[in-house]
């Protein structure tokens, strides 16, 4: 595998993982890369003034998706499925599709707490300011999950920044909001 990075300088970086060999891909042009995600056979850039970029693993050249600035307020993003799952400073969880740049809101606006996004198999992951992890089903069968038995309903929505439930056994019980399904997993203890 390999581990793309963007330096201050403005250099994009390969690093073999096996080898830990690295080269530089393309000219120095990175400099303003708030956030690097990749996918298939691309890698897709978030630049400070907020706008999409698809970059070539190969070579460097890149091509914008979507309007300018359109990901200005982007607190932190994960890939999943060919699209770019984006937590605002709104709050809303944006679905983005890779091919073109088009998005959609997901869900309600319960993610003004996240540090980090994460993507696996099926799921996207998130970790709030507090500390809780979160998993976000965003599969077809998450826009037609009916709300179970758990602190949530549409007056009082669960929330990333609040953990589903208070006591142990209801914290791993699901919660939807809007179109999204989500479950508290636990505290992460990082720095």
């Amino acid at each position: 595998g390999k581990l793309y990075s963007a330096e201050k300088s403005g250099v994009l970086y390969a690093t073999d993982l096996a080898s830990g060999d690295y080269r530089p891909i393309g000219e120095a042009v990175f400099g303003n890369t708030r956030f690097l995600f990749a996918s298939a056979a691309s890698l897709f850039s978030i630049e400070a003034d907020g706008s999409l970029y698809r970059i070539s693993p190969a070579d460097g050249t890149y091509g914008r998706l979507g309007k300018a600035g359109d990901w200005a307020n982007t607190l932190a993003g994960a890939v999943l499925d060919g699209k770019l799952y984006s937590a605002e400073k709104s709050g809303v969880l944006y679905a983005t599709d890779l091919a073109d740049g088009s998005w959609r809101k997901l869900g309600e606006p319960l993610f003004t707490d996240t540090l980090f996004l994460f993507a696996s198999a099926d799921a996207v992951f998130t970790i709030d300011q507090g500390g809780s992890l979160y998993a976000i089903e965003t599969g077809p069968a998450s826009s037609s999950v009916s709300s179970p038995a758990s602190p949530a309903s549409p007056a009082n929505p669960a929330s990333p920044a609040h953990p589903v439930a208070s006591s142990p056994s209801e914290k791993s019980a699901a919660a939807v909001a809007g179109n999204l399904t989500f479950a508290f997993l636990g505290t992460w203890k990082g720095d």
